[in-house]
């Protein structure tokens, strides 16, 4: 689970071949991107991927029909990578030209979101809009494959200041001190309304 760090250079958003080094990825290669109903819209690295303005084929980012795709990645999007092989995925592109930036995230849905900022993610460094609803749930991918679940709590318990705060805070429901994501890491966020997050830099 990733996410894009970058806009193309030049500050407009980036398409996966603008995004992503593919000297190094294996045909088959599957970038997966939540949609709003709940499932998954599936790009994959092709060997030939059917180019309708040349009327031909080449290799590149194709659909689920094998038609190449140029869709544009909004920074701070998170997404699946699944790889038939192991790589190690480079990023190029330039750093987002803002202080901040902010993700809106739809209500009721699972959303992927990654810091666009290349650097880790703690969700009590991030600014979170005005209606953040207590219980708002973070979740980040361990190595094993499950996952380490954090909320939005009315009271957290801050350790160095020996009392309570609202803020994001571990299953034990102690404050969060430290990023809980690494650069480029994506992680799901559940809310029961609309909400923003505002990554800063």
């Amino acid at each position: 689970m990733t996410g894009a760090q970058f806009a193309k250079v030049g500050g407009t958003n980036a398409t996966l071949s603008d995004l992503f080094v593919t000297d190094n990825i294996p045909y088959g290669t599957c970038v997966m991107f939540a949609n709003e109903a709940g499932t998954y819209d599936t790009i994959k690295y092709l060997e030939e991927a059917y180019d309708e303005v040349k009327d031909d084929f080449y290799p590149g980012w194709g659909d689920v029909e094998e038609y190449l795709v140029s869709n544009a990645v909004v920074p701070g999007t998170g997404f699946w990578v699944i790889a038939p092989s192991a790589i190690e995925l480079t990023q190029v592109g330039e750093v987002v030209d803002k202080d901040t930036y902010t993700v809106t995230i739809p209500a009721n849905i699972y959303t992927m979101v990654a810091n666009p900022f290349p650097k880790g993610f703690n969700p009590n460094e991030a600014i979170w809009s005005d209606n953040l609803p207590y219980r708002t749930e973070l979740m980040t991918l361990n190595a094993d494959g499950s996952y380490t679940t954090y909320r939005y709590l009315e009271e957290a318990y801050d350790e160095a200041k020996d009392d309570f705060y609202p803020g994001w805070g571990d299953v034990e429901e102690f404050l969060i001190t430290k990023s809980i994501a690494s650069e480029g890491a994506g992680v799901w966020v559940l809310s029961t309304e609309e909400i923003t997050i505002t990554f800063k830099k």
